[in-house]
């Protein structure tokens, strides 16, 4: 796509909607940014900090990638003892430390910090999900009307779920969802410019990026993209169509070569159903491998019932509600439905249908000891598109119930106010992972952090439960899973090898038990009196005889 057909584009849609409602899109849209840059602005003081390890590991790459080094990081020790030293959301291949998830996020923000700087990094996440909300407002408008699209863009940019994830931005979900919309923004330009080679190849491209960023979403992505191609056989040619297919494909190329230089496979790791697969293949022949890809976490349904119901309905009532009503207000009116907006629902409820299925027999804990509903917990990153793609509902049911009632639109108004705070309360208060309570939290893990790293040398390694959101990357971490680290062996066997090389520490929240003292002594390492730090736990420096 040529500058100059963005420019023609831009043009055309400011002079035609040089209103009112323009000004209220750029006005949501600054207000937008405003609200999801504030939390990583607060929460910006050096050295940085993140509450979980794929923000860290996702942050961390995408500086490497800044700097020139690209999506790996040297590791002297790592090959002498066998990978154990990295974080939870690493890998360790060789002598370098590599992502352990998918590598679309860290390359392309990377890129863009490259040229921009570093500094930016943070609010990246915010900008593009401004631009995703003008986007949806324009590919919705299409659909449907102007004003419940508006009203659509406004629900979907305070929807506590788009909030609180594009606030906390290192998570891959929120910038996969933005992809997304460019994507259906770009294929809407389509619809209206027929024979558009440019939005074809935009459209695809940005399909093709939103796969480079969460790879596991295939499942749903593949299917409704051929549908979609499908629609198009006789609006574009088939020159046109190859012209778009090969630009797509030479992005897949490139993607797949990147997989194959960092992991040796062409194809993303990201996600343990790829694994999973893999054993099954072995195991169980090519029936259980097909079943694993599509359900890599079971098939239970009274768990999907019950998560559906906590996650998809009971935590964002308020949202679900208003779209249950615009629902039954296109079913009252479904004779007047358009062979476009039916295609939509369809849509709609495949995507739903699908991410309910891939993820709801998951029993996910992601808080230690939290079993409320909270807006932390990973169902909700993961069912973003669920949560999108029903709002033009919620539009068209606050447009169609307002418009014959002028008296009324400033309870309309109203309305969409007490939503907005009903979601910062929900954003900023929740009791288990609030962002006011993850602020807090940070800025405790920065005061650990200068603590041990004002008490260690910068080559030490340190082993602990859940500690690389804490040391990483100023110091060398071990913090192989969820179980203790004293259960795995090779962690253990690994720990007399370390201590002869570099300064060793163990980090406990709690003084070491009598029985790991006997695991250290098993392997003839003495642990000495341990250090407290400004969180209560303890660090116990730790030699080899």
């Amino acid at each position: 796509m040529t500058i100059q057909t963005v420019i023609n584009s831009a043009t055309h849609t400011i002079r035609r909607y040089a209103s009112a409602q323009l000004s209220i899109v750029l006005l949501m849209a600054v207000l937008a940014f405003l609200l999801y840059a504030f939390f990583p602005w607060a929460a910006s003081s050096s050295p940085l900090r993140f509450n979980s390890p794929d923000e860290t590991a996702n942050y961390f790459f995408s500086t490497t990638v800044a700097g020139g080094s690209g999506l790996h990081f040297f590791e002297p020790l790592s090959s002498s003892v066998g990978g154990v030293i990295h974080p939870r959301a690493m890998l360790s291949i060789g002598d370098y430390l590599v992502p352990a998830s998918f590598i679309g996020l860290p390359l392309l923000y990377g890129g863009f910090a490259l040229v921009v700087g570093k500094a930016t990094l943070p609010y990246l996440t915010p900008f593009f999900t401004v631009l995703a909300l003008l986007a949806a407002y324009g590919a919705w408008r299409r659909l449907f009307s102007a004003k419940s699209a508006l009203l659509a863009a406004a629900l979907l940019a305070i929807h506590p779920a788009l909030w609180y994830y594009a606030s906390r931005g290192f998570y891959h979900n929120v910038l996969f969802l933005d992809l997304i919309i460019f994507s259906v923004w770009g294929y809407c330009r389509l619809l209206k410019q027929k024979h558009s080679v440019e939005w074809l190849t935009f459209s695809l491209l940005l399909f093709m990026l939103a796969l480079f960023v969460r790879s596991s979403e295939v499942l749903w992505l593949l299917p409704l993209g051929l549908a979609a191609l499908w629609a198009l056989r006789k609006e574009v040619t088939l020159a046109q169509l190859t012209i778009a297919v090969s630009s797509a494909g030479s992005l897949a190329a490139l993607m797949a070569l990147v997989f194959t230089v960092l992991y040796g496979l062409p194809l993303p790791i990201g996600y343990q159903a790829v694994h999973s697969a893999a054993s099954a293949t072995v195991h169980g022949g090519l029936l259980q491998s097909l079943f694993s890809i599509v359900l890599p976490f079971g098939f239970h349904p009274l768990s999907i019932v019950k998560n559906f119901f906590q996650y998809g309905v009971l935590l964002v009532l308020p949202f679900w509600l208003l779209v249950s009503f615009g629902l039954y207000g296109a079913w009252r009116e479904r004779r007047t439905v358009t062979s476009e907006q039916r295609w939509y629902f369809y849509s709609a409820l495949f995507v739903s249908t699908v991410v309910a299925l891939y993820y709801g027999s998951w029993h996910i804990a992601d808080t230690v000891g939290v079993q409320r509903l909270t807006l932390g917990n990973s169902y909700v990153r993961y069912w973003l598109p669920m949560y999108a793609v029903w709002l033009p509902y919620a539009g068209w049911g606050l447009y169609d119930f307002f418009r014959g009632y002028t008296r009324l639109k400033p309870v309309l108004a109203s309305l969409m106010v007490v939503l907005g705070f009903i979601s910062f309360a929900q954003v900023y208060f929740d009791k288990s992972e609030g962002l006011a309570l993850v602020a807090a939290r940070l800025a405790t893990y920065r005061d650990v952090a200068s603590a041990v790293n004002h008490i260690t040398g910068d080559n030490a390694v340190i082993v602990g439960d859940r500690i690389d959101k804490l040391f990483f990357p100023e110091r060398g971490v071990i913090s192989p899973g969820d179980r203790p680290y004293s259960t795995y062996g090779e962690v253990m066997q690994a720990l007399p090898i370390i201590a002869d090389a570099v300064p060793l520490y163990v980090y406990r929240l709690e003084q070491l038990t009598d029985v790991e003292r006997a695991a250290f002594s098993a392997e003839r390492l003495i642990v000495h009196q341990p250090f407290s730090l400004p969180d209560g736990a303890w660090l116990y420096p730790v030699v080899h005889l």
